[in-house]
């Protein structure tokens, strides 16, 4: 049985993270555990592209939770298996999950009364259909450029949840999310998280690179909106300034967000420092 993971740079990979997956290795001594960066990606990649003659430019993805939907129905389609975010406990072995079953996924209730699929824990086996439509689906969003500003409905749990039925994978032959994420008798933990909704805010700069900022895109909900900053030293000046434009009020309420702001003051450029400096001035901060 193949398990993977998925971090883009394992050079921050967090401890907790790292602990997570020396825990999988543990309960799943007689199972293949990967966890893939973007190295690995590439290599899946190019295999998969051998394959099926669909080519995903990883290198033109600006969002890393977007290249980590792709690469992990990639890695299930080449390999079969279990994919598993990181920030994700295992209490016990899989297997009585995923033995002879073409599939497990976990349904999950919306707003409207309908269900959706997760994707941060799923398993398929080798060559299934499904992870095969679903990329041909994302290849078609990336060449015509639709739902760029969509993370969910593009590459995420929207687009897996779009094929399902297709396959007769239905609210009634997958598993409550509820019942194996939480309680007591939870098979999975998700641990807290500084990176779970890091791609809501960075959605908003499109999925692909050179893309306009999208201000209807971006959450306007101040709480998380620190995650931004490390992902906004590598935007263009102008993306940065647009922003500020339109959700700097809102955003500068978050602690680090406003001492963000504050830096690029000293250390932006002349645009950036005026745009920064005058949206200190307009809310009178220190």
């Amino acid at each position: 049985m193949n398990i993977f993971f998925y971090w883009d740079n394992p050079a921050n990979f967090p401890n907790a993270y790292s602990n997570n997956i020396k825990t999988a290795e543990a309960i799943h001594y007689d199972a293949n555990i990967e966890l893939i960066d973007a190295e690995k990606a590439k290599r899946i990649c190019k295999e998969f592209h051998t394959d099926t003659g669909i080519f995903i430019d990883l290198d033109i993805i600006n969002i890393p939770a977007a290249k980590s939907d792709i690469v992990r129905l990639m890695a299930l389609y080449l390999y079969g298996g279990w994919y598993l975010d990181c920030d994700l406990q295992i209490k016990r072995h899989l297997a009585y999950l995923s033995n002879n079953q073409d599939f497990v996924m976990f349904h999950r209730k919306d707003k409207f009364g309908g269900y959706w699929h997760t994707n941060m824990a799923f398993y398929l086996t080798k060559k299934h259909e499904l992870a095969l439509d679903v990329l041909k689906f994302i290849d078609r969003c990336f060449q015509t450029e639709t739902l760029m500003y969509d993370v969910w409905s593009c590459t995420g749990p929207g687009a897996i949840t779009a094929y399902t039925n297709l396959y007769g994978i239905t609210k009634d032959n997958t598993l409550d999310f509820n019942e194996y994420f939480s309680g007591t008798g939870c098979v999975f933990k998700s641990i807290d998280s500084n990176t779970g909704t890091s791609w809501k805010y960075q959605q908003a700069f499109g999925i692909l690179e050179g893309m306009p900022y999208n201000q209807f895109a971006m959450p306007k909900d101040p709480k998380h909106c620190n995650r931004l900053i490390g992902f906004l030293k590598h935007r263009k000046d102008k993306d940065i300034m647009l922003m500020l434009k339109s959700h700097g009020e809102l955003f500068i309420t978050n602690k680090q967000f406003s001492n963000y702001v504050k830096e690029l003051v000293s250390v932006g450029s002349e645009d950036l420092k005026s745009a920064a400096a005058s949206l200190i001035q307009k809310l009178s901060l220190p």
